[in-house]
């Protein structure tokens, strides 16, 4: 017989009994094996291990070791490969058979031997040998195919905690408790601040889970950061998140999602619920106050979802917690089959748990109902411990509001420190403030270009002492931008603080507008006297602020600048 490789196959004959040795071997050798023969146990092992034979015939019965523990021998150094072992025996009781097996042989052969028995045995262990061969090269295959998906997996893993984890980490007053279906997760949660200081939270549920849902979180979890830092309001980033998701996702995968912006300085969590279960919300005596439900169809669905569609404004009370988490918690099953389901999970909040345990609570009575069924969705929890996020936050980090007797006078003062402005245009922040007073937007805009050009010159000329003059060459516009990046790269003790001041007036309304710096100042009456027309190369904001305020002045060291807008 034929192996494989096109070579005939290899026995090993080992018998004591030199004439049924050279019967055997005549008889093997006609049919065209190849054989090597040894007289003992011991000698059979050495040639097995010098010869590397397809096959082994063994006699039982041999001198310096039987065949009994030869067939031990050969088979543990047989290593993955299966090499069939035959018995040669003339005993013919059941036991001896029996121990033939035990030691490691694969059949037997009673002698007399005849010939096409023998034949068909051989066939026959051949035939499972090179089964065998098969199933062990498929074998490896599947394990070379599974260590390179292992490495993918890791290099997967490593990109997703790249990109979902640039932000800052989870702060003390988030708990959280995540566990994914397979190595991925499809569920993502990341926070972040804006400038303001004010605490952003997102939860994200992709369809399905494991790589396919990973990898689609990477866009959210990109978006999510650029826009946090920024100081856009969540209905915004909602809506990028959305468009952003319907252009790279492929039909049928889909993100549900809770995103939130805590404002302490307001007292008010702005939030969104886009296809996740009820938000609860706790207070402070452990019974629910209030359950928020999803408002809009989840992000990547619909090509336009509208900016504020689906937004719920909540105050914070003393003692608040909010408690939002996947489907995968309420849809985790036992072993009967039987769901979790939000109506388990709602009990535990009875008023008899105290606040600090109820997280806890909650995931042991999980672990208790599912027993060790496995989960076939990710699963994550969220708490959000309103009065810890309070006290962690110190006064200079907390932005300023007032509202001031006459109801349309408000008051407002912003610190912005070098780090922040490192991190985002602060510009956004005041966008933000504007809207939630009301003020048209033809206005707001208008303002909003005042304040950019004050902090930019603040930041430009107090902070990093730059020469706008550097602009006027062909290239100066590139050239004096290169050396601002940098500039504010290495800014380590600069600050700008911005006070806004509103007010009625006997025909509309005022708004005064402070920008101050702690930088070395500048020659600000000798620079205000050489801006001329919106026209030239420099000097088109100061241009434009004196075309926009009705007041416009520098203090004499020019780290400190005065504006007043009047619109009726």
């Amino acid at each position: 017989m034929i192996c494989q490789d096109g070579a005939s196959l290899k026995l090993l004959i080992a018998d004591d009994d030199r004439v049924n040795c050279r019967v055997l071997k005549g008889i093997l050798l006609k049919d065209g094996y190849q054989v090597v023969v040894a007289e003992n146990g011991f000698d059979a092992v050495a040639l097995f291990e010098k010869e590397k034979p397809d096959m082994v015939l063994l006699d039982v019965m041999m001198p310096v070791m039987n065949g009994y523990e030869a067939a031990r021998e050969i088979k543990s150094r047989c290593s993955d490969h299966f090499v069939p072992v035959i018995f040669l025996t003339a005993l013919t009781d059941k036991h001896a058979l029996s121990a033939c097996i035990e030691a490691g042989g694969d059949d037997f052969l009673t002698k007399p031997y005849h010939r096409t028995i023998l034949k068909a045995k051989i066939d026959a262990m051949e035939r499972i040998r090179q089964l065998y061969d098969k199933l062990q090269r498929q074998k490896y295959t599947l394990e070379s195919y599974h260590a390179e998906m292992q490495r993918e997996m890791e290099v997967a893993r490593h990109i997703f905690g790249s990109i979902t984890q640039a932000g800052e980490a989870l702060p003390d007053c988030v708990k959280s408790w995540t566990a994914p279906a397979s190595v991925l997760n499809g569920d993502l949660l990341i926070s972040g601040r804006n400038p303001l200081n004010n605490l952003y939270l997102m939860l994200g549920d992709f369809t399905g889970h494991g790589l396919p849902a990973a990898v689609c979180a990477m866009p959210a979890a990109d978006v999510f950061y650029t826009m946090t830092t920024k100081g856009y309001p969540v209905s915004d980033i909602v809506y990028e998140l959305n468009k952003k998701l319907n252009t790279v996702l492929p039909t049928g995968l889909f993100c549900a999602g809770c995103l939130m912006e805590v404002d302490l300085a307001q007292g008010k969590i702005s939030l969104w619920n886009g296809g996740l279960p009820e938000v609860v919300v706790i207070g402070s005596d452990g019974l629910i106050h209030d359950l928020l439900p999803s408002k809009a169809v989840p992000l990547g669905v619909v090509s336009d979802a509208g900016r504020h569609h689906g937004m719920t404004d909540i105050d914070i009370e003393p003692g608040m917690r909010l408690f939002f988490y996947t489907d995968g918690l309420i849809e985790s099953e036992n072993s009967q089959g039987e769901m979790y389901r939000k109506v388990r999970l709602h009990e535990l909040f009875d008023g008899k748990t105290e606040q600090t345990e109820l997280f806890d609570k909650i995931l042991d009575d999980l672990k208790q109902f599912r027993g060790e069924t496995c989960q076939s969705d990710d699963i994550t929890l969220v708490e959000l411990d309103c009065d810890q996020l309070i006290s962690s936050m110190s006064v200079d980090n907390m932005p300023v509001y007032s509202c001031l007797e006459a109801p349309d006078c408000w008051s407002a003062e912003q610190f912005i420190s070098g780090v922040s402005l490192k991190a985002a245009d602060p510009i956004h922040v005041f966008i933000r403030m504007l809207e939630q007073h009301n003020i048209p937007e033809m206005h707001r805009s208008r303002i909003c270009t005042v304040l950019s050009e004050l902090i930019s010159n603040s930041i430009e000329h107090g902070l990093l002492k730059l020469d706008s003059n550097i602009k006027n060459t062909a290239d100066g516009f590139s050239t004096y931008y290169n050396m601002r990046e940098k500039a504010l790269e290495v800014l380590e003790r600069g600050w700008i603080r911005v006070k806004l001041f509103c007010r009625p007036t006997s025909d509309g309304w005022s708004l005064s507008i402070h920008v101050e710096d702690n930088g070395e100042g500048f020659d600000a009456k000798n620079y205000l006297a050489n801006m001329v027309e919106v026209e030239s190369l420099t000097g088109r904001g100061v241009a434009l602020i004196r075309s926009f305020c009705s007041e416009f002045s520098y203090n004499k060291t020019g780290n400190i600048a005065r504006a007043v807008y009047c619109w009726k």
